[in-house]
């Protein structure tokens, strides 16, 4: 028998998976004669698509580095270079990459007159929003307000995993999916479905 005192007694993880989709506005809680009830404020999304992307080592994909393709400095002076192709696929569809030659890249987004396919070199790792980690991840963003009200630098609760951060976009995504952010380094180039945690219980912690 618990003494006097205050307690955090986390809530099963069985449970959280039994809430219905909507928004919460209280908690409230029985114990023997004693009751209590807080505000706050979170909403069940319901089940989510929990996909995962990388930012991949192109000393670990396979090949040789047999394709050209158009790379920019910080200053938007352009240059051509070597990658390999499984390495230059896959920092297309997940956004970033350790290249052998260019030091860090990603996408490129922000030079004028850039062909479809380009990079930019010696660049910083970042989301839209911010770092990325393995508590972060990203979603589908919509200039407008999503239907499920999910914003940037949102905080999500995946039940099971954790507490996650919305830092970056995920074109490619469907709106009842995140891209959840691996540090691992492989090159994969696999399909997405391989790669995903799972159709999970998420919360908006808002």
């Amino acid at each position: 028998m618990a003494s006097n005192g205050d307690y955090e007694i986390p809530l099963d993880p069985e449970l959280e998976k039994l809430w219905n989709a909507g928004a919460y506005v209280e908690v409230s809680a029985t114990w023997r004669n004693k009751s209590a009830r807080k505000d706050l404020n979170f909403t069940v999304l319901g089940p989510y698509r929990h996909s995962q992307y990388n930012t991949p080592d192109e000393n670990k994909c396979s090949g040789d580095r047999t394709a050209s393709v158009p790379l920019f400095t910080a200053s938007c002076r352009a240059f051509n270079g070597p990658f390999k192709p499984i390495f230059r696929d896959e920092v297309l569809e997940n956004g970033s990459g350790f290249s052998i030659g260019f030091g860090d890249v990603q996408k490129e987004a922000f030079c004028p007159g850039r062909p479809p396919g380009s990079f930019r070199a010696n660049t910083q790792i970042k989301g839209a929003y911010g770092s990325v980690n393995n508590s972060t991840v990203a979603f589908k963003f919509d200039q407008f307000i999503r239907s499920d009200n999910v914003g940037k630098l949102d905080k999500i609760l995946i039940v099971g995993v954790g507490v996650k951060t919305v830092t970056d976009e995920c074109p490619g995504c469907a709106l009842k999916q995140f891209d959840n952010y691996s540090t691992v380094r492989e090159c994969r180039n696999e399909k997405d479905a391989a790669r995903d945690l799972g159709t999970i219980n998420t919360i908006l912690l808002k």
